[in-house]
């Protein structure tokens, strides 16, 4: 077992590491609903099973807006978005605890790998809420230059997408061969959000185009199009059709949707997560562009920014950031200090965590 565990913070999907047992593939994203009889706040892959159920005391983004300032009726008073992290990394560390058993007690500290689109002030937050939950932060990294360290071992544009924004960070070499976080920018507006309703409007026209059934006429059947969208969009990923099915009482609506259909419906968004690149690349002295896998299940999108002259993007692998925290872990840890500084630099690495071009 390993000595330390590391949480990755991406709202998209929170990702905890370290140990065997915490098998890639268990992810939480920053969603949250509040029940409507107000005994229970459900976050992670429960609140995105109801998400469409109980849209106006639902949260799509509780990090990356993290705040004090208490959110607006009908959420309970007082309830900010604090309150719902706090539930949310309690999930977390529960799940993680539970299924390390006794293993837990013998841990040495827990990382923390963020993004550089996080503030100062958020990021102070997070460390708070660690830190009433009993289990703190021993030290904290670049998420970008984390996965950099471990997968790219070179300068490179990290290109990572969050619910409501895209996130690009610049990072540079110094001397001695050390990665460095060089600039970080990012497009609101522009996130994993954004693409899950461009698709979800998309399928619903085909639907109605072809079928005359409407799924997103209902919050039940809304709810089902959104929780089966991960599906699909995997299996785009991987050809250009996939059949894909609605039930609606006793009959199933079936359609053939493309790989095509989904790029114009999300043009507009592929548009500015495209601008950002260029922009970083040119920043960054034309260094070459790597996604996170978030970012290369956008079908398409990895065409499109090679289209768009910035060469085949490179992959990151689910667990770049994660492994290379945990290489780095006793360069991170900082025992004893109430709020550890945010480490921006690694060691390279040579090319471990990359797959070829992204698609």
């Amino acid at each position: 077992m390993s000595r330390f565990l590391v949480v990755e913070l991406n709202d998209c999907d929170l990702r905890v590491g370290g140990d065997p047992s915490l098998a890639a593939g268990k992810v939480s994203p920053g969603w949250a609903v509040f029940e409507p009889n107000g005994e229970a706040i459900r976050v992670g892959a429960e609140a995105a099973e109801q998400i469409r159920l109980h849209p106006r005391l639902a949260h799509r983004g509780i990090w990356s807006e993290l705040g004090l300032e208490p959110l607006p009726r009908p959420f309970p008073r007082g309830l900010s978005t604090a309150d719902l992290a706090y539930a949310h990394l309690r999930s977390i560390w529960e799940a993680a605890e539970r299924r390390l058993g006794g293993r837990a007690a013998k841990l040495e500290g827990r990382l923390l790998a963020a993004p550089g689109s996080f503030s100062v002030d958020q990021l102070g937050l997070v460390l708070g809420i660690a830190e009433s939950l009993d289990r703190p932060f021993t030290g904290v990294v670049d998420s970008a230059v984390a996965a950099a360290s471990a997968g790219v071992g070179e300068p490179c544009v990290v290109l990572d997408l969050e619910l409501g924004r895209a996130v690009g960070s610049i990072v540079g070499t110094k001397d001695g061969g050390v990665l460095a976080r060089a600039g970080v920018r990012s497009q609101q507006g522009a996130g994993w959000n954004a693409l899950l309703d461009a698709w979800a409007r998309a399928i619903g026209r085909a639907f109605v185009t072809r079928t005359r059934y409407d799924p997103l006429h209902a919050a039940h059947s809304e709810q089902r199009l959104y929780s089966a969208l991960p599906g699909w969009l995997a299996a785009l990923g991987e050809r250009e059709t996939a059949e894909v099915s609605m039930p609606a009482g006793d009959r199933e609506h079936t359609l053939v949707l493309t790989r095509q259909e989904l790029e114009a419906a999300a043009e507009p968004i592929y548009a500015r997560i495209v601008e950002l690149a260029r922009s970083l690349a040119e920043s960054g002295g034309e260094v070459a562009v790597t996604v996170t896998d978030r970012l290369a299940r956008a079908p398409g999108l990895a065409s499109r920014l090679e289209a768009a002259g910035l060469g085949a993007p490179r992959r990151l692998e689910a667990d770049a950031a994660l492994d290379g925290a945990l290489r780095a872990a006793t360069a991170i840890h900082a025992p004893g200090e109430r709020s550890p500084r945010w480490v921006t630099e690694l060691p390279a690495r040579p090319a471990a965590a990359v797959t070829g071009g992204a698609e």
